[in-house]
């Protein structure tokens, strides 16, 4: 079994402040990793006709496995085009850095209360543990951060059998310890952290990911120095909170599965890092488009890259509420859990791309309505290393505190969301089919569907990849969007084209169905043939009854439900806050009147939980050069 390898990393010409170049070198020097000067960036700016003319991607070199010497681990080096394997001697001889690795807790830098936080741990968890009482009191003996009460994990126990209660203590819970105190024979060398900023990637084995979860489960883990701009990396939010059963039976279900049998592949994780396209001169042409109104993206299949709807620190709530698209993903492959412990937020300009993760359950539901629906067995095949040809792209969409069309399009957020769809969805990856998405950061951040259709389509295109288009039962959607695309096509428009029609749209407050209009008006006016959608006219006065209808739906919000929102505003909130409250509510109306109450609670509940964490939009947002990652 492999320690866990660091791989391929190219600086960025201007390395983040909070890290010193200096010591990047030193680092990987320490390693034996030949360095060389950072690559000129390439421009989009100067022309996405170049880009247009430039081939289709290349698939990415195929590595074969070497025999391992028993003392040495397996580094994979990239400079430029080149790629080459290396065995370095498992103990590495470099210092930990705070600013450069991961604060293991078997590391001797971890000190708690003024003793080996390691030793403590240990004796912790010798202790015989018979229920949600005893794990709570033994992980508050190396856990400052220990919750008083375990009540989701307490209320678990009650709802299942008591021979099922029995099992996870007397059985599963041992496996899960051992497997956490075996982290020093799995993991010999220092972890280091992918810090925004710079390409880089870290790959380590399924036992190895699997020993990491079971010290996140058991809360071993401290939280960094720079903890606020890394996710959390325990379990504890879980076993406190009601409600949290289907977490929990997904979790139980992973450990029951590879303590059992444990799985013999690898997982990458890896950071993206791009730039600005220039959307004006993009000449690529609007690639295929399959929309799917009952199937999932985790459904779709090797070689499509799935799409993951992240928060801007990966897992979004994985490990704590959240139990949307994300979270429901990082529970049925808790292997992706692992990022959370190395990937600092991501920065505007910035992806995470996971290849390798193992799907071990099946599910049902969705928010609320989200629960564990017994085994999975992951029939995707797997490479030359070991790992799983499943690749998931994380993106993080601007939360939006108004749903108006107009502020969507405005220029720095369309653009915006066009960038980082487009560096997720050009990401490096071999054979690609196309990409699996969906309705992209349209739930908990408040993105209109049609519009972030439409900047995914155009994503995929200037990426010159197709689409595999998953709308989670809305039908609507697809007959709205699905006559566009044909008329696309038809006319043969290319990214530049669409994203002109954008710019030059004028909201009329109706919502984004007039947008749709407006465009299938904009694109029909050119050429020779009659524009025609469902062998119907879409003339003037078509287009005046569906404004007409829109205005009434809109007409027809529920106005007991906006005084609900502000009587609890008033409870929850000083004067000023509701002032702000009621502007908010003022800007609500704009949104689609058929939106059903449960779609507006969880907006609602998921809005709180991201302005707390942070994701909103910023009003400035910082230009950058399109660069390629050569590796």
């Amino acid at each position: 079994m492999l320690p866990i390898a660091f791989f391929s990393l190219a600086m960025e010409e201007q390395p983040p402040k909070r890290m010193k170049q200096t010591s990047l070198r030193s680092f990987l020097q320490g390693l034996g990793v030949p360095l060389s000067e950072p690559a000129a960036s390439k421009s989009a700016g100067s022309g996405a006709a170049a880009a247009a003319s430039a081939p289709a991607p290349k698939p990415a070199p195929r590595v074969r496995a070497r025999p391992q010497p028993a003392d040495h681990e397996l580094y994979e080096m990239v400079q430029g085009e080149s790629r080459s394997l290396i065995f370095l001697p498992k103990e590495s001889s470099e210092a930990w850095s705070e600013d450069l690795h991961v604060l293991l807790p078997c590391l001797p830098q971890d000190v708690f209360r003024g003793k080996p936080h390691w030793d403590v741990i240990k004796q912790a968890l010798s202790a015989p543990i018979a229920g949600p009482a005893e794990l709570r009191e033994a992980i508050a003996k190396y856990n400052r951060q220990c919750p008083s009460r375990f009540d989701g994990l307490v209320d678990y126990c009650e709802q299942i059998e008591e021979e099922m209660v029995e099992m996870i203590f007397g059985t599963l819970l041992p496996g899960i310890i051992a497997l956490a105190l075996d982290l020093p024979n799995l993991i010999r060398c220092q972890v280091p952290v992918l810090v925004s900023g710079v390409r880089a990637s870290i790959s380590l084995t399924q036992q190895q990911a699997a020993s990491l979860l079971a010290n996140a489960f058991l809360g071993t883990v401290q939280p960094s120095a720079d903890h606020r701009n890394y996710p959390h990396f325990h379990f504890l939010s879980i076993f406190s909170s009601t409600g949290s059963g289907a977490k929990l039976n997904c979790i139980f279900h992973y450990f029951n599965r590879v303590i059992k049998k444990m799985p013999q592949g690898t997982l990458t994780f890896r950071r993206l890092c791009g730039g600005a396209l220039d959307w004006e001169t993009c000449a690529d042409p609007i690639v295929d488009l399959n929309m799917d109104v009952d199937g999932r993206i985790e459904d779709s299949g090797p070689g499509y890259v799935h799409a993951d709807f992240a928060n801007k620190y990966l897992g979004g709530g994985a490990l704590g509420h959240g139990c949307v698209q994300e979270e429901i993903l990082f529970m049925i492959a808790p292997e992706l859990i692992v990022g959370c412990l190395f990937c600092e937020k991501m920065s505007e300009n910035e992806a995470i791309l996971m290849t390798g993760a193992e799907r071990f359950s099946s599910y049902t539901g969705y928010g609320y309505n989200f629960d564990w629906a017994g085994d999975y067995i992951d029939p995707t095949p797997r490479d030359d290393e070991g790992r799983l040809r499943k690749d998931i792209i994380a993106i993080d969409a601007i939360y939006f505190y108004k749903t108006s069309v107009t502020d969507q399009l405005s220029d720095k957020k369309l653009r915006r969301e066009l960038n980082k769809a487009y560096l997720g969805f050009s990401c490096p990856v071999a054979r690609p089919i196309g990409i699996a998405t969906g309705n992209w950061g349209c739930g908990a951040f408040n993105g209109d569907k049609r519009i972030k259709a439409i900047i995914q389509l155009l994503a995929c295109s200037a990426a010159r990849r197709n689409v595999q288009y998953f709308t989670f039962g809305d039908s609507e959607l697809v007959r709205d969007i699905m006559p566009l695309y044909r008329l696309l096509k038809e006319k043969g428009s290319t990214v530049k084209d669409v994203f002109k029609a954008l710019r030059t749209y004028t909201s009329t407050g109706k919502g984004s169905a007039a947008l749709v209009h407006y465009l299938m008006r904009y694109f029909g006016a050119v050429g020779t043939q009659p524009l025609s959608m469902e062998s119907e006219q879409l003339d003037e006065q078509t287009l005046a009854a569906v404004d007409l209808a829109e205005a009434e739906a809109m007409a027809a919000i529920d106005a007991a439900e906006a005084a609900e929102a502000m009587e609890a505003a008033a409870a929850a909130a000083s004067m000023e806050d509701m002032v702000v409250a009621q502007e908010l509510l003022d800007d609500s109306l704009d949104e689609d009147a058929e939106m059903s109450g449960e779609e507006r609670h969880m907006r609602r509940e998921a809005g709180r939980m991201a302005g707390a964490a942070g994701d909103v939009d910023e009003d400035e947002t910082q230009e950058f050069t399109l660069t390629y990652d050569e590796s």
